[in-house]
């Protein structure tokens, strides 16, 4: 269910701030099968596949 809701924050019209690790992230896709977020680090550009579990939106988690 929680994946869903990473899906519907990637295809919303509302930016939402996102988080992984603490550092602020764009979603690029999410793999809702296999629990996975594409995700891009805004401040470095760096691109990495992360648990959808581990990310955080306006501190509520997305799992």
């Amino acid at each position: 269910m929680k994946a869903h809701k990473a899906q519907e924050i990637l295809k919303g019209n509302v930016n939402h701030e996102v988080t992984y690790k603490d550092k602020l992230v764009w979603l690029e896709h999410i793999d809702v099968e296999n629990q996975k977020a594409l995700v891009s680090v805004i401040a470095t550009g760096e691109k990495m596949q992360v648990p959808v579990n581990e990310l955080n939106s306006q501190g509520l988690e997305l799992k």
